[in-house]
């Protein structure tokens, strides 16, 4: 059974390990990576006409409106252990939530889910 029967589509940020991709492709997930030294709104415009769930590190997504923005996963865990981000990403896929309008924040202890532009920043 496919670990994502909702059909979620990802832009994966250059601040991502590599891995992540690789879970993605070995699970048939589409993703996209984001354009070499694209803007900040220019990975938000990306986002909102493609309809991509926007995954990154980058702490400066959190703000973002759900008009400006599709949707966010913000990563808050261990630059240093793909193996716990592919375990907190695979739980959140298999909670098959709607992500639209976003803010989800991947820790390693909980999931936290905002809606996009409900809280100006999240604390590092």
């Amino acid at each position: 059974m496919p670990l994502l029967t909702l059909k979620l589509k990802f832009l994966v940020d250059e601040n991502v390990r590599v891995e992540l991709s690789e879970f993605f492709k070995t699970r048939g997930i589409d993703f996209e990576l984001v354009p070499k030294s694209a803007t900040d709104k220019e990975i938000a415009s990306l986002s909102k006409s493609k309809k991509l769930v926007l995954v990154t590190n980058d702490n400066d997504f959190s703000g973002y409106k759900k008009t400006k923005i599709f949707a966010v996963v913000l990563l808050k865990l261990p630059q240093n252990n793909a193996e716990l981000l592919i375990s907190c990403f695979t739980k959140l896929l298999l909670r098959q939530k709607k992500l639209v309008g976003k803010l989800v924040v991947l820790t390693a202890s909980k999931t936290e889910e905002h809606t996009l532009g409900e809280i100006a920043e999240i604390a590092i």
